[in-house]
């Protein structure tokens, strides 16, 4: 699949077949998504893969609840060894793990949607009850949780901010900024400019055959 129709195509899956995930494709996105940017090339993140049903129901409870999640075959555990990026960079390593996992995350995503699977990008629960289920050591921050499974319905319409409406010239976060002009501007502008070029190329040719 072509990133751009890749990175436009993916969409949160809730709703998964019953139908198991093979291991081996589960390993082929994590070694894939490992290229994923750190800082430092520090790669802090560390990930538990669950399959057990029974704890996977805990995990669903654990995450506000959201008994959808029991139903994907897989879930990923991802994890933050933000000291290693901490003792690089002081407390400002804290902010920098957490953008690296961030990455590492988004390209799990994509790798999933390109290998036929559905994702879900979960980060709402109890630390401290994931910690148990799963016994993550203490040096560990579970960041997210990444359900991963068949999906099992068929993606809406997703609505999405056009790009002037959060991008700005020179200056930003003031209304009074000027924003990007309108992509059909930008179009017409390149079409305008591309059929001066071509029209001097014309004239280049017949002088030159004269």
């Amino acid at each position: 699949m072509k990133t751009i129709d890749c990175i436009k195509e993916r969409y949160s899956v809730r709703e998964y077949k019953l139908k198991d995930v093979k291991i081996d494709l589960v390993n082929e996105i994590l070694d894939i998504a490992r290229f994923a940017p750190s800082s430092g090339n520090l790669q802090n993140w560390v990930v538990i893969i669950v399959t057990n049903r029974d704890k996977r129901i805990k995990i669903a409870k654990i995450c506000a609840d959201q008994t959808w999640m029991a139903n994907a075959p897989v879930h990923l555990i991802i994890c933050n060894d933000h000291n290693v990026v901490k003792r690089e960079y002081g407390q400002r390593g804290l902010r920098y793990s957490i953008m690296n996992v961030s990455a590492f995350i988004q390209n799990i995503l994509l790798l999933a949607h390109d290998g036929g699977l559905g994702a879900c990008w979960v980060s709402a629960f109890s630390e401290n009850s994931l910690r148990k289920v799963v016994e993550i050591s203490e040096n560990l921050t579970p960041e997210s949780v990444i359900t991963l499974g068949y999906p099992d319905e068929k993606p809406g319409k997703r609505k999405r901010f056009e790009v002037r409406d959060f991008v700005f010239f020179d200056k930003g976060g003031n209304k009074n900024f000027t924003p990007l002009p309108k992509t059909e501007k930008i179009t017409e502008n390149i079409k305008e400019k591309t059929n001066v070029v071509k029209n001097k190329f014309k004239d280049f040719l017949k002088n030159f055959k004269k």
